[in-house]
């Protein structure tokens, strides 16, 4: 019987193992592995101050199945607040904020991708990752916008066009709480350069958490253009976008907008150019949306709003490492502000516009050492008497030093000058925002 048993186990192995084989026809395993530590000092009738340390680590599975078909998947496992005897989250609801009491280990990424001969072009489908064509500004996969999706990615008459329709939220079937959004790009080489347009569409219901139970659904709509050029050795990009949108019986609105349908309507501005300048790199850009200090006071506004900022998704990748972010400093403790205005996590100062201009350089130190440094002044472009039009100042400076192939540690520092009654943070008193930050990463 033992006997049996062992043979029918080893052939059952073996089965499993050459159908495995068979179909992985090529399998690779990567991703990504890091250790942040963060404290943050600011003036005492702002906040306390905060320091700790996080985990995060993105193993990835791809899978060619045949020259048709592939698979992506990404696991995200998070910061661990316990580990005592097993590393998880502790799942006290009672005492813990929802987004602490989720698991450590959560799906990220899974999809399959796939073509027909009768179509062309590449179809992806599932919790596919997601980001805009305009720099990530409106949505990004970076900042967890991984929806389920099904998109078509393809070239017509040498032009690059992805189409897709996608669901990022479903509370409850029987209520209209969802978010969908629908995307179309194309995007065209042109000179030393390209150039690309796009259509964004955003439905939302009473999944909207960002701006509060806004009473009915949002609908925010977007068109832009956006080009690349390379002059000489100048790198220059760009991008102008157009939103309208109407949230319908708006509750949390003011004024004459008060328990009515709100319209608003606005532009994005993107300038940015890049040099090299001896060993260094240098960076400019420019950044501007419309804002209007009426925006939920009115029943019509020239505000341009975000995607990102209706479903609670803030920040985009920027110059500086508090009022923007880079990677050493997402750590949760930076307070980046989406480009209509809104700070991070509380959806302050939305609709109410930014204007930022900022500058960078990365130069090398010494072999296996490179420095980086960049500044950056924001300041919203309409607010309600009484509040200041500035946000602030915002400094950083890192070095990042290559420990091994493909593992480096960044440290630095930023420092960041928040002025009193902006409708962002809106501090009583001016804050001066002190950031120490290390990561050590592993790219595999």
């Amino acid at each position: 019987m033992i006997k049996k048993l062992l043979l029918f186990t080893v052939l059952t192995v073996f089965v499993l193992g050459s159908a495995v084989s068979a179909l992985a026809v090529e399998s690779t395993f990567h991703g990504q592995f890091r250790i942040n530590y963060y404290s943050l000092s600011q003036e005492a009738d702002v906040g306390d101050g905060v320091a700790a340390a996080r985990l995060r680590w993105r193993p990835t599975w791809d899978v060619m199945v045949s020259k048709d078909v592939s698979m992506h998947m990404q696991l995200n496992i998070g910061h661990i607040e316990s580990n005592t005897s097993n590393a998880r989250y502790d799942k006290s609801i009672e005492t813990k904020a929802a987004h602490e009491s989720d698991p450590a280990v959560a799906l990220r990424h899974a999809m399959l991708l796939f073509t027909t001969t009768e179509i062309g072009g590449k179809f992806a489908a599932g919790l596919v990752p997601v980001s805009d064509k305009f720099g990530d500004t409106l949505f990004s996969s970076d900042w967890d916008f991984n929806p389920l999706t099904f998109a078509w990615l393809g070239k017509v008459r040498g032009a690059d066009i992805r189409l897709a329709t996608a669901k990022l939220m479903e509370k409850d079937s029987e209520v209209y709480d969802d978010v969908d959004a629908y995307v179309a790009d194309v995007d065209l080489p042109m000179g030393n350069g390209s150039v690309g347009g796009s259509v964004y569409v955003l439905n939302s219901g009473d999944a909207v958490t960002a701006l509060g139970d806004l009473g009915g659904s949002a609908t925010q709509n977007y068109i832009g253009i956006r080009a690349s050029q390379n002059v000489d050795i100048v790198k220059l990009n760009g991008f102008i976008l157009w939103n309208t949108g109407k949230i319908e019986s708006c509750t949390i609105c003011t004024g004459s907008g008060a328990g009515k349908d709100v319209d608003n309507s606005g532009y994005a501005i993107k300038l940015e150019g890049m040099v090299p300048l001896s060993s260094a790199n240098i960076g400019v850009m420019f950044l501007t949306t419309s804002g209007d200090k009426d925006f939920l006071a009115a029943d019509s506004a020239s505000s341009f709003i975000t995607p990102m900022t209706l479903i609670a998704h803030t920040g985009y990748w920027g110059y500086t490492g508090k009022l923007n972010v880079q990677g050493p400093t997402d750590t949760g403790i930076d307070n980046p502000l989406n480009i209509d205005g809104a700070a991070y996590s509380t959806g302050s100062g939305v609709g109410y516009g930014i204007m930022t201009l900022q500058a960078k350089a990365d130069f090398p130190i010494m072999d296996r050492l490179t420095g980086y440094a960049a500044i950056g002044i924001f300041q919203h472009q309409d607010v309600p008497s009484g509040f200041d039009k500035s946000i602030g100042t915002d400094i950083y400076l890192q070095g990042k030093y290559n420990v091994a192939q493909n593992l480096n540690l960044e440290a630095g520092l930023d420092y960041a000058s928040i002025g009193k009654d902006n409708k962002a943070y809106g501090n009583s008193v001016d804050n001066t925002v002190t950031l120490l930050f290390a990561r050590l990463q592993l790219e595999y």
